[in-house]
């Protein structure tokens, strides 16, 4: 039997072949894997601009031509999070993965 931490760690919100292959087509996409997305940096800063004027942000990222029911909401609210923080903080919102 496996419990809901068990489920958590197994990574239960992988994307499948055919969700990378439609993220990859997204001009905002810097590279797609199983477990990750890494969004181009126009994008982050888009989203940061955006949610300043009030926008929420599955909107943005629906806006921006994502799926969100591909994505989640958890990892839209993640996003959100790290990049309004660094956004607070003056840092930059380049990705140097």
């Amino acid at each position: 039997m496996i419990n809901k931490k068990d489920v958590t760690k197994m990574g239960i919100n992988k994307f499948t072949t055919e969700e990378i292959e439609e993220l990859k087509q997204n001009p905002y996409v810097k590279r797609v894997s199983s477990s990750s997305i890494t969004y181009t940096k126009e994008f982050k800063e888009l989203f940061v601009l955006k949610h300043s004027e009030g926008q929420l942000p599955h909107q943005i990222f629906s806006d921006a031509g994502f799926d969100i029911t591909v994505l989640k909401q958890r990892r839209i609210n993640t996003a959100s999070h790290r990049w309004r923080e660094k956004a607070k903080q003056g840092e930059s919102l380049e990705d140097l993965r």
